[in-house]
């Protein structure tokens, strides 16, 4: 059985990336009229999986025991541009696209760049983030268009549910990551990019440790979604650990 549900019990169930992502909708905007929505799934009287929508994007919490026919036909009849679950479940949706990549959890850091020179300092015009993003954009750095991404990021800044961060050198923003999710139990790390000129000089690392010290200090764990081998092995250097697969399946609008 799935029903709408106005509070999320989560008692006895694994913390993993997507229920974090789910909770982080929960905390941040389950005040917001039309925003979100949120549905749990019953299997023998046990919650089994959760489903989150945020505007057209969904994000599935699946289980061992979750009924995954029961799941793919609900979601044939919601309005969906994304969804987001893990790969290691078979769910029955026809897609126009799909991204397969890997879910990281920080464990330990390791060779990270001496922090006596680097200030990482909080991006409070975020703006230069969104510029330099636009700079890296490749496949993997899906950037929304500026004004949507603005009032995203503010909303949540404000609610205490977002940490932005950057290095700067000479005033100019030349490394910057923010997390897309943050919620009481777990944050994740996304939109990490440095400038084409700073690269490969230890820039990146020293602020993925940084933002990453902040979130275990507050007894969160830290996941990222990492869609290219590169950027895998990137954060396995950095200290992450794989713990899953990830399926994000694009639908055109109906």
């Amino acid at each position: 059985m799935i029903r709408s549900i106005s509070d999320i019990d989560i008692k006895n169930l694994k913390i993993d990336a997507f229920l974090v992502r789910i909770l982080s909708y929960y905390e941040c905007y389950n005040d917001i009229k039309n925003m979100v929505e949120f549905w749990e799934q019953i299997v023998e009287g046990t919650i089994s999986g959760f489903i989150a929508r945020f505007e057209d994007k969904f994000t599935l919490y699946l289980t061992d025991n979750s009924d995954l026919e029961e799941i793919s036909g609900f979601l044939k009849f919601q309005n969906i541009r994304a969804v987001t679950y893990n790969a290691k479940y078979h769910l029955d949706l026809h897609f126009d696209k799909k991204i397969d990549g890997k879910v990281l959890v920080y464990q330990n850091f390791v060779n990270t760049l001496n922090s006596d020179k680097t200030i990482c300092a909080d991006i409070n015009n975020i703006k230069d983030l969104y510029e330099l993003e636009l700079g890296c954009k490749n496949d993997s750095l899906d950037i929304p268009e500026y004004l949507p991404f603005l009032s995203d990021v503010i909303h949540r800044k404000k609610s205490g549910n977002c940490i932005v961060k950057g290095i700067y050198i000479d005033d100019k923003l030349i490394s910057g990551a923010i997390t897309t999710a943050f919620c009481k139990k777990g944050a994740v790390i996304g939109g990490l990019c440095t400038h084409k000129d700073y690269r490969h000089l230890g820039y990146a690392r020293c602020l993925l440790k940084n933002i990453c010290d902040y979130i275990i200090d507050e007894n969160k764990k830290a996941f990222v979604f990492s869609k290219e081998e590169k950027n895998t092995d990137f954060y396995i250097k950095s200290g992450f650990s794989i713990v899953d697969d990830f399926r994000e399946i694009y639908i055109k609008n109906k």
